[in-house]
């Protein structure tokens, strides 16, 4: 986006621009402060093409817009002349404290704010970058209009490297209306490097891609999930669909009964199969139901279970499935509606649990 300034003294008299550097500070609704670039000084009272960086705050916001030069320091409310341009969202969307954006959704809502004006898809992906925190809130990752994330151009939002310098702790905005912490409408989104926990009961889950306009290519990447719920309760990862991939990640119940870590449900798409590797379910199981495209569970821990005849992995109809060196301390592998189902390789200690 682009502003134009109107003032004073931008050439001094002396026929050529005199600013050192312009800045424009927010005031209601954001306090963030951005230094402008590539702006032309026309004349002494007139600056036009100054860029407005993409990923900053702009909806509900005026900005003050400051103007150093060799005659010092002026001011001028440029919020009745800032424009919209029609450029791709290629800006950077930073969350975090002292940030331009303090919430994840606000960062997400910007970003479709910014690329609202083309009918393209993301020209390269955008990233969303959570610095180390705690964030006390639910959001959602959806399509809008006919901007939408494609498998070459994904949408990603990111933590720190570590995985555990970001928190999400669900249980501080009511949660998408009780129905889970992620609501995931969108196809071709990636969440990385983040802790999510909740407490108490959601009606699908913490990370729920079942929603109208969900997608296929869902990655979930070095993240961890910790469900304190009271009992059986739903799932971590609710019905991602087809050329979905969850790895490098850990789902922690704190339940007396063993919950749904995943549970994929793929109807109607005719994408590619499902990859669940890497993962460490805690009192959590894995599921597969009405799922006739590829799975593939390979190289997880199940542990922690407390009941007896339980299923850490179940398959329903998978055609085929690879189900390869996994470790479970209880639990078996149920296969009754599965066919074609490849298993080999696991490490089962106690398969009933000493029932």
């Amino acid at each position: 986006a682009t502003i134009s300034i109107i003032g004073t003294g931008f050439m001094a008299g002396t026929g050529s621009s005199q600013i050192t550097l312009l800045q424009a500070e927010g005031t209601g609704g954001s306090n963030f402060t951005v230094s402008l670039s590539s702006y032309s000084v026309v004349n002494d009272t007139l600056v036009t093409g100054a860029l407005f960086r993409l990923g900053t705050p702009v909806n509900g916001t005026v900005y003050n817009v400051r103007v150093y030069s060799t005659g010092g320091v002026s001011a001028t409310n440029s919020g009745a002349s800032f424009t919209k341009t029609g450029v791709g969202a290629q800006g950077t969307y930073v969350v975090g404290s002292g940030q331009p954006f303090t919430t994840i959704q606000s960062a997400i809502d910007q970003l479709y704010y910014d690329i609202q004006p083309t009918s393209v898809t993301l020209t390269s992906g955008q990233t969303i970058t959570i610095i180390p925190g705690m964030y006390n809130e639910a959001f959602k990752l959806y399509n809008k209009g006919t901007i939408a994330p494609t498998a070459t151009n994904r949408l990603t939002i990111t933590g720190d490297s570590s995985g555990t310098g970001v928190t999400i702790n669900g249980n501080g905005t009511g949660c998408n209306g009780g129905y889970s912490v992620i609501e995931v409408t969108a196809g071709y989104v990636s969440l990385n490097s983040v802790v999510i926990t909740y407490s108490g009961t959601l009606t699908y889950g913490i990370i729920n891609c079942y929603m109208s306009g969900a997608g296929p290519g869902v990655i979930v990447d070095n993240v961890t999930t910790l469900y304190d719920n009271t009992g059986a309760g739903p799932n971590h990862i609710y019905y991602p669909k087809g050329d979905c991939i969850v790895r490098n990640s850990k789902f922690i119940s704190a339940g007396a009964t063993p919950n749904m870590g995943v549970i994929f449900y793929n109807p109607t798409l005719t994408t590619g199969g499902n990859i669940v590797t890497n993962c460490q379910f805690i009192n959590t199981m894995f599921q597969s139901t009405t799922n006739p495209y590829p799975m593939t569970v390979v190289g997880n821990s199940f542990t922690g279970y407390t009941a007896a005849n339980t299923s850490a992995i179940n398959l329903g109809v998978n055609t085929p499935a690879i189900i390869a060196g996994n470790y479970i301390s209880v639990g078996y592998i149920g296969t009754s509606n599965s066919t074609n189902a490849q298993i080999y390789n696991n490490l089962i200690v106690n398969p009933n649990n000493g029932s």
